[in-house]
């Protein structure tokens, strides 16, 4: 259970009262049962969660608000139940349930609408939106031989939603997984999918219908076809050192999409390292790239598809660290890290023609170095000192007078340099 109270009515201004109101007051429980049992060589586990939110504060009375409060409520629960049988020395069967549904019974009511400073005279209500979702998994493990292991699986998601352009989605997926420890400091993991996603009628929403048209898909429920491949390899060619590497590729395509995301391309790769140079001195280094290339189709006149976007994003991380242990009787330890990461996203549009949007791009540096002393075994000091130079750039700000008659934000880029230094006290409760 949790409580939270705020004893702050509100936040004024001298020539308008209750201009803001303060978080309002929201109480939350949450009763769970869970519990397993074993039967010679399966293992069955359940758990039952129910929980209730309820948020019933006063609001603010100005005009058009009929509410004198909120009456908020929202229930919830979960359950899962998953048994796992080993049937022989080499193979396993395991499978699991999962349901989660959020029940909102938070009050209804009409409100005016407004359009650019004026009432239209329209009333709409709230949508207190629920949520159902059930899961189910059904997967299979075998040892070939010593070091080699195949699994399998099929994972299923079914969500119903209420107030949405689609009520109903269903995502299945297959998969299959080839493990390999057998050669000497290796251990590799080979992981493929191909996935699908289904479900009702796509309609536009009764409460959207006149803002967005009807042939847009919303890429989180449109029908979809992913196939990915991931591999990562870890190697230990001495003691002292450790070395990561994994890298993935996944498509996914929009078939029946008209109008929103009809394609999306992700891959990339992350490698990392881990050094114990000495039994003080500890190093680590990483580095990291994706890219993500989408295809977008949208209408200028409110109709079928007469524009297209490709949009190329990139990303990088790149990191190090070290730290050296074992000063002043091992009670203090001095420390590095770095921080490098950039991105770089450009966008095409064809329309009669092809050419460039204007691109996003930022960077930023970050370094810190600390010293870390241990008064005893509960309390710790830590001195630290860190430096941050940001910058981005992006072609879509639009400066405050450039487009007359438009109100902007104006010029919201950054470029800044960052500086920080921290004294902190740790105590360890026992």
């Amino acid at each position: 259970g949790s409580f939270y109270e705020n004893n702050i009515n509100h936040l004024s201004l001298p020539h308008l009262n209750d201009v803001y109101s303060a978080s309002p007051d929201n109480q939350a429980h949450q009763v769970s049962l869970s519990g397993q049992y074993q039967l010679n060589r399966t293992v069955m586990s359940g758990r039952l969660v129910t929980g209730r939110m309820i948020q019933d504060d006063d609001l603010i009375q100005m005009s058009g608000n009929p509410l004198q409060n909120w009456d908020g409520q929202v229930d919830t629960l979960d359950g899962r139940l998953a048994v796992t049988s080993m049937l022989t020395n080499r193979l396993r069967l395991g499978g699991s349930v999962d349901y989660s549904k959020r029940d909102n019974k938070s009050s209804v009511a009409e409100f005016a609408q407004y359009n650019f400073n004026s009432v239209t005279g329209a009333f709409r209500q709230n949508t207190p939106r629920d949520y159902e979702r059930n899961t189910y998994k059904v997967n299979a493990s075998y040892r070939i031989a010593s070091g080699y292991r195949l699994q399998a699986g099929y994972n299923r998601k079914e969500v119903e939603r209420s107030f949405s352009e689609r009520e109903q989605t269903h995502d299945d997926s297959l998969w299959m997984k080839f493990n390999v420890r057998a050669l000497d400091k290796f251990n590799i993991n080979l992981k493929a999918e191909h996935a699908n996603r289904g479900g009702s009628e796509y309609e536009a929403d009764a409460l959207t219908s006149s803002e967005q048209n009807a042939l847009m898909r919303k890429y989180y429920l449109a029908d979809r076809t992913r196939n990915a491949v991931e591999l990562s390899v870890n190697h230990s060619p001495v003691h002292w050192m450790s070395l990561d590497i994994n890298t993935r590729y996944a498509k996914d395509e929009y078939d029946e999409t008209q109008i929103g995301l009809t394609e999306s391309e992700d891959y990339g790769y992350d490698v990392s390292v881990s050094l114990q140079l000495s039994e003080h001195v500890n190093a680590y280094g990483f580095a990291g790239q994706q890219w993500i290339n989408s295809a977008q189709a949208g209408s200028q006149s409110f109709g079928s598809a007469d524009w297209y976007n490709d949009i190329e994003d990139e990303f990088t991380n790149i990191g190090a660290g070290l730290s050296y242990g074992g000063l002043m009787q091992d009670k203090l330890t001095l420390g590095l890290d770095y921080l490098f990461s950039n991105s770089v996203s450009d966008t095409y549009v064809t329309t009669e023609g092809t050419r460039p949007y204007g691109d996003y791009y930022s960077y930023n540096h970050s370094a810190s170095v600390y010293a870390d002393y241990a008064l005893n075994e509960q309390m710790a000091l830590k001195l630290s000192y860190r430096y941050e130079r940001y910058y981005d750039t992006d072609a879509a700000v639009t400066d405050v007078n450039s487009i007359p008659g438009l109100v902007t934000l104006g010029d919201i880029n950054h470029d800044y340099n960052a500086h920080q230094v921290m004294l902190s006290f740790s105590y360890k409760l026992r």
